[in-house]
């Protein structure tokens, strides 16, 4: 079973509507990437995550910060009230093709409901 050990403390609220988790396999540089997004909500420890699917699909497993479309003026306020800050907007990319296999051990595994997650 998965181990999710971030606690209330490191989210910050954050209003708007509740898009789920989006996995997305395309092709760049000849390559195949699985991309996974919108995992903050559900408060995963992503560094854990990742090191848990590199030994799961045996390949490279990476995160990088998305930037976020908001104003300066909400992200700075958002800094100022957390003083325990998550990055929050980190897509986690995983180098192959595993877009089924990520759905099924996000549903299986971390207990996901499948109507939080859009496959494209």
């Amino acid at each position: 079973k998965y181990d999710n050990t971030l606690t209330f403390l490191n989210s910050i609220y954050r209003p708007g509507t509740f898009k789920g988790l989006t996995i997305i396999g395309e092709k760049t540089h000849n390559k195949n990437v699985t991309r996974i997004s919108g995992l903050e909500p559900f408060l995963f420890n992503i560094p854990r995550l990742v090191n848990k699917w590199q030994l799961l699909f045996a390949c490279s497993v990476s995160t990088q910060v998305v930037k976020e479309k908001t104003s300066e003026k909400t992200v700075n306020r958002e800094i100022r009230e957390s003083k325990l800050r998550y990055k929050l907007n980190q897509e986690v990319t995983i180098h192959g093709n595993f877009v089924q296999e990520a759905k099924d051990y996000l549903e299986g595994e971390c207990k996901i409901d499948p109507k939080y997650i859009s496959v494209s």
